[in-house]
């Protein structure tokens, strides 16, 4: 079985912070470049301001205009009947492009869909208790995984860099956007999620039927008493 109504999405950061910094006092972080892999296309679109002339770097961030039409097209797939999907977009990606956006009703409608996409990251927790990485996950799912030479992390240093560098976030933040939109037909295939657990032991997560990011939030709370200190689904949900 395979989802032909999908858009996965994924964006890269501006501003950086530090490995456990809070970064919500920092918003609006500014958006470097987002991807985008629609089901009816081959390939992830890349979404980044224009260069001024060819062969110049592009510019710092996403301009509001630019945020504003990645929105608008998030929320016109969606009520084209596309479910959005994402790893960790209701605690980041959307809180992120929400805090780029000036007109009060498309942040209302980017929250809309927030709530009705599917964050496979959210569920996993909201069910476990505890997060895995894209990567990890990806790799046991029989997918290539990120490159190893960008992440994260590194990205907006990258962007800074100069055409050269911010090119390789471009092809990144693209393979993060296949990454999401190749893993999600697996999950669904699957019918589950599969890591390697630290102790070095096949672990999975049955998570079929993939639920949205307001029936994630609607699950009991995981038993999480073997943990020293268990995060709270509010740590992802909770600024809704």
């Amino acid at each position: 079985m395979r989802d032909l109504k999908i858009v996965a999405f994924d964006l890269e950061i501006t501003r950086g912070f530090g490995h456990g910094e809070d970064w919500v006092p920092l918003l609006p972080l500014g958006i470097s470049c987002a991807g985008t892999h629609k089901s009816t296309e081959e390939d992830a679109r890349v979404w980044h301001g224009l260069a001024p002339f060819d062969g110049a770097d592009y510019p710092e961030s996403l301009s509001v205009e630019g945020c504003t039409t990645l929105a608008e097209y998030l929320v016109m797939a969606h009520n084209d009947g596309y479910r959005v999907v994402t790893w960790n977009g209701a605690g980041f990606d959307f809180r992120v492009l929400r805090a780029e956006l000036e007109d009060p009703k498309l942040q209302e409608a980017l929250i809309t869909v927030l709530r009705d996409h599917y964050d496979l990251a959210f569920q996993l927790f909201a069910s476990r208790g505890f997060l895995k990485s894209l990567d990890d996950v990806a790799k046991d799912m029989g997918l290539p995984g990120k490159p190893e030479e960008v992440h994260g992390a590194i990205a907006p240093l990258l962007w800074s860099m100069g055409k050269e560098s911010q090119d390789k976030v471009l092809d990144y933040v693209a393979n993060d956007a296949d990454m999401v939109y190749y893993l999600y037909q697996a999950i669904l295939m699957a019918g589950e999620m599969r890591w390697m657990s630290r102790t070095g032991k096949p672990a999975r997560f049955k998570c079929s039927p993939i639920l949205t990011v307001e029936e994630s939030m609607a699950l009991d709370e995981p038993d999480v008493s073997w943990m020293d200190d268990p995060w709270k689904k509010e740590r992802f949900v909770g600024w809704l």
